[in-house]
């Protein structure tokens, strides 16, 4: 609660007092952010101090009898170069924490003109991105996921894409962290969900599509199963052969919630999968005690599956339990033949890679899919 966090904020107030010499400033701006001013010292100096703080500040704290685990994120800014002022210097300072962020937190950053640029950059993807939404610019690309015995395509993940006017094609993982802040995660999903469900309906009735959900997507339930609903009844899909993923970040910020709502997805016949598994903060008890309809491994499993014993034990290890809960072990980023044999020999069911197709237009997937004997063998 609020008093808590007060106190937790004077705490940090207290450090900061103990690691700044005497006769610089000290000061709160609001919220949780702090600003040291500093006179007569060298660039050096002021760099230590900042490491130094990110490391006290690292340090348990306890409030109200419990114990907070903080990290602090700093920006520095040297005068009179990056500020003549101290308005100039406190935006380049704010700039430069802006930057230790979007890195990675728990550290400091020193502010470089290329850091305003990339900020500048970054605010105009942030304004274009709406338009883009707005005029449907979004486009989507799909990667088979293949059968790990027959190698037939059971299934395309649907992945967005998009096309800047001026700075050309934008990587999902600088855009859709930008819709995330933005708020403009909601619609993107929508327009995503959307589109690969009227995709999916020209394809054999055996393959399905996968459809990534985003963590804050998940939070407002019931627009998400609206945007489902909304999908498959205007594209006239089944709802069986529409899989969402989700990574396990959203198991970590609302267990319980999580749980009824893969009961409920299940019930309408969509199924879910847990995605990019064995990063992060992944837990057996994920596989375990959740019913996903399938285990996607990251793809750093692959890449070591040639040389680690420890990852093929890991691999055979969560084939066993997918089976045991029903679930099917899939594995991205199969580059490789030797890696596609592991795997299956090991217990993988399904896979993913460039080994097989890297990801294409939906113009190009006629050409990929097997011929209509192919495809009745299969079904």
């Amino acid at each position: 609660g609020h008093h808590c966090g007060d106190q937790l904020l004077v705490k940090i107030g207290e450090r900061l007092r103990t690691l700044v010499p005497a006769g610089h400033c000290i000061g709160r701006l609001g919220g949780d952010e702090f600003v040291v001013v500093l006179q007569g010292i060298q660039h050096r100096e002021a760099e230590n101090l900042a490491a130094k703080i990110v490391k006290a500040i690292a340090k348990p704290v306890k409030v109200a009898r419990r114990v907070c685990q903080t990290t602090v994120s700093i920006g520095v800014a040297h005068g009179p170069e990056h500020g003549a002022d101290a308005a100039e210097l406190i935006k380049s300072a704010d700039i430069a924490l802006y930057a230790r962020k979007a890195r990675g937190r728990n550290g400091y950053d020193v502010f470089d003109a290329e850091m305003a640029q990339q900020l500048a950059r970054r605010r105009q993807l942030e304004a274009d991105l709406g338009e883009a939404l707005k005029d449907q610019k979004i486009e989507l690309a799909f990667q088979p996921i293949v059968s790990a015995d027959t190698r037939d395509i059971v299934a395309f993940e649907a992945l967005a894409r998009w096309d800047h006017p001026q700075f050309g094609a934008v990587p999902p993982n600088v855009f859709i962290p930008i819709a995330e802040t933005t708020g403009l995660i909601m619609d993107l999903g929508r327009q995503v969900l959307m589109a690969a469900c009227q995709e999916a309906l020209n394809w054999p009735e055996h393959i399905r599509v996968s459809v990534n959900a985003s963590a804050l997507q998940f939070k407002d339930r019931e627009v998400l199963f609206t945007d489902i609903w909304l999908a498959l009844s205007a594209s006239g899909l089944p709802a069986k052969r529409l899989d969402l993923e989700v990574t396990e970040s959203v198991l970590i910020d609302d267990a319980e919630g999580m749980l009824q709502l893969i009961d409920e997805l299940r019930k309408m016949d969509v199924s879910v999968s847990l995605d990019d598994f064995g990063t992060g903060y992944s837990s057996l008890a994920y596989v375990q005690n959740y019913r996903f309809d399938r285990i996607k491994l990251d793809k750093a499993f692959a890449r070591e599956i040639e040389t680690d014993r420890t990852s093929r034990a890991t691999i055979s290890a969560l084939a066993n339990i997918a089976t045991a809960t029903g679930s099917r072990l899939v594995l991205e980023g199969v580059e490789t033949e030797a890696q596609a044999r592991i795997a299956a020999a090991h217990g993988v069911v399904e896979m993913q890679g460039y080994l097989f197709s890297r990801p294409i237009p939906a113009s190009k997937i006629p050409s990929i899919i097997p011929g209509k004997s192919a495809q009745k063998r299969v079904a």
